[in-house]
C-alpha cells in the first residue's frame, strides 16, 4: 500500500479516538516534495505530532507511476488500545502505543501488522525514534515518522524537527 491511499485510512482511525481533538492533512508544497504528506494529531491536551509518511516498495519494487498491486489477507489480531489522558502532560511513547493500537485494531485487509517504531531496529537513526512502523501483505512498507512532537503553544521549527521529546 502506498502512503498516499494509506494516510487518509489512518487518519480515519486516529479520529476514532477521545484523545484526539483533531487530524489534519497537510502536503508539503516545496519543489521536490509533493510527494510527501504529514498528519498533524491534535491531542485534547493540547499537544501536536506531526507525522510524516514514507513508503518502501515491496519486494521486486512498485516503481512511481506504475499500477499498485493490491495484496490483502487477514488483518492483524485486535489488540487493547492504551488509553490517553485528555488533560496534563503525556509521554511520547504512550501517544506512539495508542496510535499503533488504533491502526491495528483499524481491521484493514491489506496491512499485515503495525509496530511501534521505537521498538524496531533502524539504520536510519542512532536510537529509537517514535513513530508507526506498517507492512503490508504486499511486502511494502509504510512509515510514520514523528517529525514533530510539540507541547501545548509550541510551533514546529528546524530545531524541532527529527527531535522526538519524552514527553509532551
Amino acid at each position: 500500500m502506498r502512503p498516499h491511499r494509506f494516510r487518509p485510512w489512518a487518519e480515519e482511525q486516529f479520529r476514532q479516538s477521545p484523545a484526539i481533538a483533531s487530524v489534519e492533512a497537510v502536503r508539503d508544497d516545496r519543489p521536490g516534495h509533493e510527494h510527501i504528506t504529514y498528519t498533524h494529531i491534535n491531542l485534547a491536551t493540547g499537544a501536536r505530532i506531526i507525522v510524516m509518511w514514507v513508503g518502501g516498495a515491496p519486494p521486486g519494487g512498485d516503481p512511481p507511476g506504475s499500477e499498485e498491486k493490491i495484496v490483502t489477507g487477514l488483518p492483524p489480531e485486535p489488540m487493547k488500545v492504551p488509553e490517553l489522558a485528555t488533560s496534563g502532560r503525556l509521554k511520547t511513547a504512550d501517544i506512539e502505543a495508542h496510535l499503533v493500537a488504533l491502526l491495528n485494531n483499524g481491521g484493514h485487509e491489506e496491512v499485515a501488522e503495525v509496530r511501534r517504531s521505537s521498538q524496531q531496529p533502524t539504520i536510519y537513526t542512532e536510537g529509537p525514534t517514535p513513530g508507526i512502523r506498517v507492512r503490508c501483505h504486499s511486502g511494502a512498507t509504510v512509515t510514520g515518522i514523528f517529525l514533530h512532537t510539540l507541547s501545548r503553544g509550541q510551533q514546529p521549527t528546524a530545531q524541532t524537527e527529527h527531535k522526538p521529546r519524552e514527553e509532551v
